[in-house]
């Protein structure tokens, strides 16, 4: 039996968390990038385009915002420049989620807590900020954490950064806080739901 559902649903009345910008009528702009090509792309009014498509005044916010990373562009100054954008919006903006990435009024949006990939240089970049209840993730909190995901005991991870127990319990300690939680456990399935691990 079909049953056809003739009604348009607008962002609001739809009960999933949808990416910004996939459905007709949400004018809002997600950013989003292919793990295996890096290419980035942007979710607007029920469109996909590339991140060359996105409009003037959007792109040079993002260009304005790469550009006062002295970090990030040494760290992309090999690459074309159109590369080297689309390198940069891929770490900063890769995840597709919910939040749109510009404002309402069209401003550009601190980065998300999108993780490009293990160890990248784009952590200790200027404007890459990976929060957890708007505290700042140290590249070195991020390493524990990822040492902690994989099961590894204490002692192994302590081994592993070459500090000692104590040392890593404080690391453990100040990790618990940010994320409001009180083990391992909960520690790597809040980490997961804020796309800190993936």
């Amino acid at each position: 039996m079909n049953t056809k559902i003739n009604h348009q649903f607008t962002p609001t009345q739809v009960f999933h968390r949808l990416q910004a910008g996939i459905l007709p009528g949400d004018h809002k702009i997600e950013m989003f990038g292919i793990r295996e090509t890096r290419k980035v792309y942007f979710s607007q009014n029920g469109e996909i385009k590339p991140l060359s498509k996105l409009p003037k005044e959007l792109m040079d916010q993002l260009i304005e915002q790469l550009l006062s990373d002295n970090v990030a562009l040494r760290d992309l100054k090999d690459l074309t420049t159109e590369k080297m954008l689309e390198e940069y919006a891929f770490c900063l903006y890769g995840t597709a989620d919910s939040d749109a990435d510009f404002t309402d009024s069209g401003d550009l949006k601190g980065s998300e807590n999108f993780r490009c990939g293990d160890n990248c240089k784009c952590l200790r970049w200027k404007t890459k900020k990976v929060l957890i209840n708007n505290k700042h993730l140290t590249r070195h909190k991020i390493n524990i954490l990822d040492a902690i995901s994989t099961g590894l005991t204490d002692k192994e991870i302590a081994e592993k950064f070459h500090i000692s127990e104590s040392t890593l319990n404080t690391h453990k300690k100040e990790l618990f806080d940010y994320f409001k939680v009180k083990s391992s456990r909960e520690l790597i399935s809040k980490a997961i739901k804020k796309n800190i691990l993936q």
